[in-house]
């Protein structure tokens, strides 16, 4: 009897990945997940100021990641509250994007520290941002469309009306 080769086992290596990557897929999830379960289920004006603040935020820290006004921003500003924080999955997407709540002179801000990683995950960011602005200005779009029709269907059929019972009438 022919003795069989014995291959030893090695596990497979699967989905070995670069952590850097690793972490900027895991923000795209978080940030998906933030717009779509969340965000884009608010009214369209809503869920664009909060997408569109939010891409700001993102857009602002990637052109001048140098410039420490663009590092943070106070929890207190009136536009951040109303737009974003305020809005359900508000502060999920501020996270999901790295930003992280700091306290500096006994004031709340919200901040990110710039780093390679950190300009990665805004650019994840700014492209999910970018794209569910597009689907949300579509779907208001398409709203604003439908009841422009409907009201002006409604004209239509009550002018067909008045003219059946003028014709009736004479």
């Amino acid at each position: 009897m022919a003795e069989e080769a014995v291959i030893p086992y090695t596990t497979p290596e699967v989905g070995v990945t670069d952590p850097f990557e690793a972490e900027c897929s895991n923000a795209r999830k978080l940030v998906l997940r933030a717009l779509d379960s969340k965000i884009a289920q608010q009214d369209d004006a809503a869920a664009l100021a909060a997408i569109r603040l939010a891409s700001k935020l993102a857009n602002n820290l990637i052109q001048n990641p140098d410039e420490v006004k663009y590092t943070r921003v106070k929890a207190s500003n009136q536009a951040l509250q109303r737009s974003l924080l305020k809005v359900p999955g508000g502060q999920d997407l501020l996270i999901a994007m790295g930003f992280r709540t700091i306290v500096i002179d006994f004031e709340e801000h919200w901040a990110v520290a710039v780093s390679p990683l950190s300009l990665r995950v805004l650019q994840v960011a700014a492209e999910g941002l970018a794209h569910y602005e597009q689907l949300v200005a579509a779907r208001a779009e398409q709203k604003a469309k439908a009841r422009s029709e409907k009201v002006s269907g409604t004209n239509a059929h009550r002018e067909q009306i008045l003219a059946e019972i003028e014709v009736r009438a004479l």
